[in-house]
């Protein structure tokens, strides 16, 4: 940031000075990994691994035909829907599931009366988990490293104190392959130092 100084002799305003205020470094990644670490740093939030296990009696409600309703878990099998009278309902009659995502679509209601609560039993893969806007701001020593493609010459640049902002997008479907963008503020550290660049001579 910059502070101008104007003169008011000629009338024209001419900048008679002009200084630095104060200086900040902002820092920009593009993420390839959609680990659950990037991911939970990227959106605030808590990761965690479950081991699979068997789930009986999951409650849900089915308000329409064709309404996408969502396990709590994902990469289930062994599924058997229940109505609210306890009377299994059959797949591909009632109702498919996909079974990589968990999700039960209702395809008839000859069986059911609409909205109709039910109970679901499934088990499900090991699975990671990632609870976004759980965890507050985070600071994380930042390191680069790579190689000038045009000398071959390495450089390595250490940033030891990043606050990273929450990430603005989050990109489901694309043409092309997708990245997570993240973006934070480099911070002083306690040797008055924001970024160390070594490179080789």
């Amino acid at each position: 940031e910059f502070e101008e100084v104007k003169e008011t002799k000629s009338g024209n305003r001419q900048t008679i000075a002009y200084s630095t205020t104060s200086i900040d470094t902002e820092v920009a990644m593009e993420l390839n990994s959609f680990s659950k670490e990037n991911l939970a740093m990227a959106f605030y939030g808590t990761e965690s691994v479950t081991t699979g296990a068997a789930v009986v009696g999951e409650a849900h409600t089915v308000y329409a035909l064709n309404e996408a309703i969502p396990l709590a878990n994902v990469k289930v099998s062994a599924v058997v829907v229940d109505d609210n009278l306890g009377s299994p309902l059959t797949e591909g009659v009632d109702y498919t599931v996909d079974l990589l995502t968990g999700v039960i679509t209702f395809i008839s209601d000859a069986n059911i009366a609409l909205p109709e609560s039910i109970t679901v039993d499934y088990t499900f893969a090991d699975q990671e988990t990632i609870i976004g806007f759980s965890e507050g701001q985070k600071e994380y020593a930042v390191m680069f490293v790579g190689k000038n493609v045009h000398t071959g010459k390495a450089v390595k640049v250490l940033l030891p104190r990043v606050v990273m902002s929450v990430a603005e997008t989050l990109e489901l479907i694309s043409d092309t392959t997708i990245s997570l963008a993240v973006t934070g503020k480099a911070l002083i550290d306690c040797n008055d130092e924001v970024m160390n660049i070594t490179k080789e001579a």
